[in-house]
């Protein structure tokens, strides 16, 4: 698992989002545009889900996209930006080249398993 204060258990909300032949790889604290949430790296795709509540947490959807979507990733210390088909899309986490990591070695597996 990634760095993150929260795991997922199997009746965590958050698994509902995933199908039988997907599963997390790594879960990250971040914010997108002004959302506080979870970036999932599954197997197949990247996601982020927005965090609402204090006692009763909601969770949302908020970005789908399967790797091989990606463009291009660029990193700073705290920022994660993904191009996805000239649309860009901006991550502030504390862990963004983890991530960038995290998800090029991704991309690789699906490249190869394809």
């Amino acid at each position: 698992m990634g760095v993150v204060d929260k795991t997922l258990e199997p009746d965590d909300e958050l698994q509902d989002i995933f199908k039988p032949d997907d599963e997390v790889q790594d879960l990250f604290n971040a914010s997108y545009n002004d959302k506080n949430g979870y970036i999932l790296l599954s197997q197949k795709k990247f996601l982020f889900v927005s965090e609402q509540g204090f006692l009763q947490k909601i969770y949302d959807l908020v970005l789908e996209v399967p790797y091989d979507r990606i463009n291009e990733i660029r990193c700073t210390d705290n920022g994660l930006t993904l191009l996805v088909w000239g649309t860009k899309h901006v991550f502030k986490s504390d862990y963004a080249r983890v991530m960038e990591q995290s998800i090029k070695d991704l991309k690789e597996l699906r490249a190869v398993a394809s």
